[in-house]
C-alpha cells in the first residue's frame, strides 16, 4: 500500500484560500493534511494579543513539527505563517503562500519595518514561494529571492460550478459583492453607486455576501440611501455554497 505524505498546513482553516489548498491536495495527491493555526485575527489591541501569542506558542509549533516529522509544511501569508514555518525549516521542506502584492502591510506603517525583515528571512530559508499572480513576485525580487523559488500559479477555478443561470422574469439588476466588509474593499463606494441606480429608478437586488468590522456602518449607509430594502447582507457562506449565488446574479462587484 502507498503511503500517503503528512503535510502540515499553517494558517487560518476557516478561510476560503485554506480549505481551496487542502480540498485540492487530498483531491489530487492524497496527502495526510494536519493543521495548526493561531487564533483569529483581530485589530487594535488584539494584534497585540496576536503577537504575543505568536512567540508564546513556537515552542508549541516546533514540538507538533519534531512529533509529526510531516514530509512538507505550508504555510499561509509570508510574515505570520509563513516566518513561522521558516523558523523550522530544517525539519521539512516549506511552501509558503503569499496572500497578496506584498505581504508587508500597510506600508508605511510602524509594522511594515519589522514585517520586512520577517519576510526577508521567510522568502531565505522557504523551499518554494506560491504566487498567485506575476504582480506578486516583485516584493520577492527585491529581496534577492531566488528566482528558482517562486512558482506563479493562479488561483484554481473548477468553472463546471459557474454556471449562469439567468433570472429571465426578473427585470431587475442583480448584483453580487463576495469580499470582507474592511474599508480595503470600498464597500461604501459600491453602496454610492446602486444609490444612483435607485434614483434614476432602475430597479436592483444587491447581494453582500461576507462578514466584517464595518458591517453596522455599511447597514446604516444602506438605510441612508434609501436602498437598504434592495441590499441583501448574507454575512458568512460556506464557500462551497457560493457557486450557487453567482450563479443567479447578472453582475459581479
Amino acid at each position: 500500500m502507498t503511503r500517503k505524505y503528512k503535510v502540515l498546513f499553517l494558517g487560518e482553516t476557516y478561510r476560503a484560500d485554506a480549505i481551496t489548498w487542502m480540498n485540492g491536495l487530498k483531491e489530487f495527491c492524497q496527502f495526510e493534511i494536519y493543521t495548526w493555526e493561531l487564533e483569529k485575527a483581530g485589530t487594535g489591541i488584539k494584534k497585540i494579543y496576536r503577537a504575543l501569542e505568536t512567540v508564546a506558542r513556537l515552542n508549541e509549533l516546533k514540538q507538533q513539527i519534531i512529533r509529526l516529522k510531516p514530509d512538507l509544511i505550508i504555510a499561509e501569508r509570508v510574515t505570520s505563517y509563513g516566518f513561522m514555518g521558516a523558523l523550522f525549516h530544517k525539519y521539512a521542506p516549506i511552501v509558503i503562500a503569499q496572500q497578496g502584492i506584498t505581504d508587508v502591510y500597510p506600508p508605511g506603517s510602524f509594522s511594515a519595518i519589522i514585517k520586512k525583515r520577517l519576510q526577508k528571512y521567510a522568502f531565505k530559508h522557504a523551499s518554494l514561494i506560491h504566487a498567485w499572480g506575476e504582480i506578486m513576485t516583485y516584493s520577492m525580487l527585491k529581496h534577492g529571492t531566488d528566482l528558482n523559488k517562486i512558482m506563479v500559479m493562479p488561483k484554481g477555478i473548477d468553472l463546471r460550478n459557474y454556471i449562469f443561470t439567468p433570472q429571465i422574469h426578473d427585470q431587475r439588476l442583480r448584483s453580487i459583492v463576495t469580499r470582507s466588509l474592511t474599508k480595503d474593499y470600498r464597500h461604501e463606494t459600491i453602496l454610492a453607486a446602486f444609490e444612483i441606480i435607485h434614483q434614476r429608478q432602475i430597479p436592483f437586488e444587491l447581494t453582500i455576501i461576507g462578514d466584517g468590522k464595518l458591517k453596522a456602518v455599511l447597514l446604516q449607509s444602506a438605510a441612508d440611501k434609501n436602498i437598504a430594502k434592495e441590499v441583501i447582507f448574507e454575512g458568512m457562506i460556506s464557500n462551497k455554497d457560493l457557486p450557487s449565488y453567482l450563479a443567479t446574479n447578472d453582475l459581479y462587484i
